[in-house]
């Protein structure tokens, strides 16, 4: 849990710094202050090094078998066998991983995640056919027309980044991965800002007040910002809700055996040697 919510923030924070490495640094940004244009640059420079570092540590962090030094059933490996003695089987405590979403909430994930992220990418679609190919790309690599903040990346870059976040994680809550749950969390924040800041800037305009009058376009544009809004509220609280807990095995779980000869052994033991050894 703790490692998919450290790589969801790492991977989020690495897509939305990336163009800010070439803009920052473009012909067209050097007639301002050189002081502030440097510490703006070092201060994505150094995001985009730590959320690179993040997901470097957290991927070697984690052994090549997925299990992070547990057991199948998520409980500590034993360190060594001892015949005579064997641990009980502890039965599993839901159906899945431990940590990952059950499946109610998985699927609630994968629905309100797809849909804004469709939505969200349906709009991009819409401007790259609008706008063309050229154009387009403006808005999506940086350029001196589209230039709004030093530090926010170009508003179609965002989008786009967004939609992947939004659809890569409802993907993951379909597969019920553990790391869906951090995921989802990150990605619907992320649109529920997105919708609400669109949404703010329209009220800001009068837009909200006036939408009966609005051209269709306007108000498509603003009911999906309502929508990303809802859809990420309802995904905060999916997401929120108490993964699959882990398997605990019960107070009784070693259980001694072979004490007698022919004494009834418990399930899933190994039989006694044929000649018992001396003190058994």
């Amino acid at each position: 849990m703790v490692t998919g919510a450290l790589l969801s923030l790492a991977a989020a924070t690495a897509l939305l710094r990336i163009p800010l490495v070439w803009m920052l640094g473009a012909g067209w940004l050097q007639g301002l202050d050189s002081g502030l244009m440097a510490r703006a640059r070092l201060t994505a420079l150094v995001q985009l090094a730590l959320a690179i570092a993040l997901i470097m540590v957290c991927a070697a962090g984690r052994r090549r078998d997925g299990t992070g030094g547990r057991g199948a059933h998520g409980l500590p490996a034993p360190e060594s066998a001892v015949y005579g003695m064997v641990r009980a089987v502890p039965l599993a405590a839901g159906a899945g991983a431990p940590g990952s979403p059950f499946k109610g909430p998985a699927v609630s994930l994968a629905v309100l995640l797809g849909a804004a992220g469709i939505a969200v990418t349906g709009w991009e679609i819409h401007w790259w056919a609008q706008l063309g190919g050229e154009i387009y790309a403006k808005g999506l690599f940086g350029d001196a027309s589209v230039f709004r903040a030093l530090l926010q990346p170009p508003v179609h870059w965002q989008a786009v980044a967004l939609a992947l976040l939004a659809l890569g994680a409802g993907a993951a809550a379909l597969r019920r991965a553990v790391w869906s749950r951090p995921a989802a969390l990150t990605a619907a924040a992320l649109l529920c800002v997105h919708g609400a800041v669109a949404l703010a800037f329209a009220g800001h305009t009068g837009k909200l007040g006036r939408f009966a009058v609005l051209p269709v376009r306007a108000q498509l544009e603003l009911g999906t910002a309502g929508f990303v809004v809802a859809a990420g509220l309802a995904a905060l609280i999916a997401a929120a809700r108490p993964g699959v807990p882990a398997a605990v095995p019960e107070t009784d779980a070693v259980l001694a055996y072979g004490a007698a000869p022919g004494e009834a052994r418990p399930p899933h033991a190994p039989p006694p040697p044929s000649t018992l050894p001396p003190g058994w």
